[in-house]
């Protein structure tokens, strides 16, 4: 974001630098072709589109904007996390995810995360020095949960619950946790 500021910034400066109007440019001498310009053509702008299991990240993540945070909506909800851009946990270390049937809620279901030791050791430290903060789990570049850490995590095993997850969501959710950690 702040290179895209400072990009910007610079454009600014040199648009105010460019002459308006009119340049002018020497006339060609008798007999020499006339000079003209290449022609620039500036290629279209195009977000780049998330594919499933492009990525998987926890990243820590505030209720309110503080240093160091971007807004983001948190999927199901009207809520948003300000999250931090430095992930706590990258798809290199989940081991695996599946779904299952929620404890807690009807005909909902959650996604177990299991995490490599490396994933484990991370998330403990995470969540040891963070209680009270929110944890929010970006899969393809949405958050799709973002619960607050009530407790030190030690055992290597997330939970995404809450929401009514349907089943449909759940095994999407998995497929797409399981591909990420698996590239």
């Amino acid at each position: 974001m702040r290179s895209a500021a400072l990009f910007l910034c610079a454009v600014v400066a040199l648009a105010a630098c460019w002459p308006i109007g009119r340049r002018s440019t020497p006339s060609p001498r008798a007999g020499e072709p006339k000079a003209t310009a290449p022609k620039v053509t500036t290629p279209k702008m195009t977000a780049p589109k998330a594919t499933p299991g492009e990525s998987v990240e926890f990243r820590l993540a505030e209720d309110k904007a503080a240093r160091g945070t971007q807004a983001m909506p948190v999927k199901g909800t009207n809520e948003s996390a300000h999250v931090y851009r430095t992930p706590v946990l990258d798809a290199k270390d989940i081991a695996s995810a599946a779904a299952r049937k929620s404890l807690w809620m009807d005909q909902a279901y959650s996604i177990a995360i299991t995490l490599t030791p490396d994933g484990a050791r991370k998330l403990e430290k995470a969540t040891t020095d963070n209680v009270g903060k929110r944890l929010a789990i970006l899969v393809a570049g949405k958050i799709v949960s973002a619960p607050i850490i009530r407790v030190a995590i030690p055992d290597g095993t997330a939970v995404i619950e809450g929401g009514k997850i349907t089943e449909q969501e759940a095994n999407q959710l998995v497929s797409q946790i399981n591909a990420a950690a698996k590239k």
